[in-house]
């Protein structure tokens, strides 16, 4: 079996006694271009909780798929690494996602 790890080309090789046999393997990249929130606005109560669900564009991209989160005024509202906000007093809130691009190393 062979498992793409990055981008780019290399050769694989079967040998069994004296004999061989190649496959040039391409493996090609897939960049992230975008992500998507499942809301643009959120209003919750004190104490109550909600999740965001963050969408990768494209779905099938070889860069780094880890999302970090963050909000502009944790005494407002808290969110932690799976999304999920929860409010903290009654103000506007601005949440942002980060997502954290790396891309693979060929092998």
């Amino acid at each position: 079996m062979v498992t793409a790890v990055g981008a780019g080309t290399t050769t694989i090789t079967a040998t069994c006694g004296e004999k061989t046999a190649t496959c040039k393997v391409t493996v090609n990249a897939s960049p992230l271009q975008e992500v998507r929130l499942d809301k643009s606005k959120m209003e919750i109560l004190k104490n109550d909780s909600e999740t965001l669900t963050a969408t990768l564009v494209p779905a099938n991209t070889t860069d780094d798929r880890t999302v970090t989160w963050s909000t502009n005024a944790e005494d407002v509202a808290t969110v932690n690494q799976s999304g999920r906000v929860t409010g903290k007093k009654k103000e506007r809130l601005s949440l942002q996602q980060r997502l954290v691009t790396k891309r693979p190393a060929v092998r």
